[in-house]
């Protein structure tokens, strides 16, 4: 069968539109990064940008004391309690960086500093593109006042977000006021499916285990997750400046590789963790394959614990991806019968963030 002008043309195109795509690299590219100058907090109307993020603070105490600027970055803080959980989180990307092939990974990294801080937990999550509440259902509680509770009617917010948690979980050690924080080497990491059935309002929580915490359904553990090597006892005071890394990484058709780390500002590992998910109801397909959100909090619970003002403050924080929902060809330009001389319009459909 003799080649025509048009098929030759045909083939020309879908050969350049192929390399185009084959060529996409594969290196990590940069989806959100900000140093909190131009972030802002439970704003009216949220706004995302790759530079900047509106973040929602959700809270079992009265945190309403949080901040968020270019000097001190983002603090979340809730009043003297020997037990409670503060957060914040925010939508980072307006469409969501599926991990659909192996090796494709989304990961956060961040600079921090806590004071008088136990538990540390971070995670991400799809949000479907529903942004948190500042206040609840009722029209009068805010969430970043004592809103995390066990109140009936919760609608809408982040009740339908789902992702994945981890956590440095330490303990205290003496009798108050003498006490000391002991690290711990267990690892821990949950999915975060979303709430269901008649949910209350401490649901919306996206970090914590227990009071205060999502418990519609409870947190989902991955699987085994292996323990760290070396442990981590939080300065309590902002002195000492802590990195974090957490990562998850497409490691077959069917499951993620969660990695969690913890470092000093020269890159000495202070705490490092993974697990993979091998629980049927915590794996991709049931939870999700896509991201575009970020939560970091705090969790202080002790029997003998004293009550204290906790405070974390993350000064830098990216988001980076590789190989994330690559581009794509999803049509290919259609045939078309042409006589010589005539223009041949060709069109192609391809999906895909890059």
């Amino acid at each position: 069968m003799q080649n025509t002008p048009s098929k030759n043309l045909l083939r020309a195109a879908q050969a350049v539109l192929a390399a185009l795509l084959v060529a996409a690299p594969a290196s990590a590219a940069t989806i959100f990064e900000t140093t909190f100058a131009s972030d802002t907090l439970n704003a009216a109307t949220n706004s995302i940008s790759p530079t900047a993020a509106n973040w929602y603070v959700m809270s079992s105490k009265d945190a309403r004391g949080s901040s968020v600027n270019g000097t001190g970055g983002l603090t979340i803080t809730h009043t003297s309690s020997t037990s409670g959980v503060v957060e914040a989180t925010a939508r980072l990307a307006s469409l969501p960086i599926d991990l659909r092939d192996t090796g494709d990974y989304i990961e956060a990294t961040g600079t921090f500093y806590t004071d008088k801080v136990l538990n540390l937990v971070f995670g991400l999550y799809n949000s479907g593109g529903v942004d948190p509440l500042v206040t609840a259902p009722n029209g009068t509680t805010l969430l970043a006042n004592t809103g995390l509770v066990a109140t009936a009617g919760a609608t809408g917010g982040t009740l339908g977000w789902k992702g994945y948690r981890a956590m440095v979980a330490n303990s205290y050690s003496g009798t108050a006021p003498n006490q000391t924080i002991v690290g711990s080497t267990a690892g821990s990491i949950q999915a975060r499916p979303a709430q269901t059935g008649t949910p209350t309002y401490q649901a919306y929580d996206l970090v914590s285990a227990g009071t205060g915490g999502f418990n519609s359904p409870a947190a989902i553990s991955i699987g085994t997750v292996a323990a760290s090597t070396t442990s981590v006892a939080w300065a309590n005071s902002f002195g000492a400046e802590y990195r974090f890394i957490y990562r998850i990484q497409r490691s077959s058709a069917t499951a993620f590789v969660i990695t969690y780390t913890i470092t000093d500002p020269n890159g000495t590992t202070l705490f490092s963790t993974s697990g993979t998910t091998t629980s049927a109801t915590a794996l991709p397909s049931a939870i999700t394959t896509a991201f575009d959100s970020f939560a970091i909090g705090l969790r202080n619970s002790s029997a003998n614990a004293v009550a204290s003002v906790p405070s974390l403050s993350v000064t830098q924080l990216k988001l980076s991806g590789a190989n994330a929902d690559l581009v794509r060809i999803t049509a290919q330009p259609a045939n078309q019968s042409l006589t010589p001389g005539q223009s041949a319009n060709l069109s192609v459909t391809a999906a895909g963030t890059g």
